[in-house]
């Protein structure tokens, strides 16, 4: 469900603003989610947990590894590793 945005009003100013261009994302709107909806699920307990990252865009195939305690930030997607597996080599 997502937030009410009245209960935070400097946010919701802001975007307002961009509100056409955040309603041009019929990705979004096609999935049952508000104009001002991130489209991806976020889960803020994995950031910091090992994982595998990739740019959002590239000429070439690339990941790494990304250890325990860091966060990836916003153009790159990734992957949290599968419990019990360690970033040691023993993926």
């Amino acid at each position: 469900m997502p937030v009410n945005l009245g209960d935070y009003p400097r946010a919701a100013k802001y975007l307002l603003k961009h509100r056409e261009r955040l309603q041009g994302r019929r990705y979004v709107i096609a999935s049952g989610r508000q104009w001002y909806e991130v489209w991806v699920p976020h889960r803020p307990l994995d950031w910091t947990l090992p994982k595998l990252a990739f740019p959002d865009i590239s000429e070439t195939s690339k990941f790494f590894l990304v250890e325990r305690g860091w966060i990836v930030n916003g153009d790159c997607y990734w992957i949290k590793l599968l419990p019990g597996k360690e970033a040691n080599g023993s993926c």
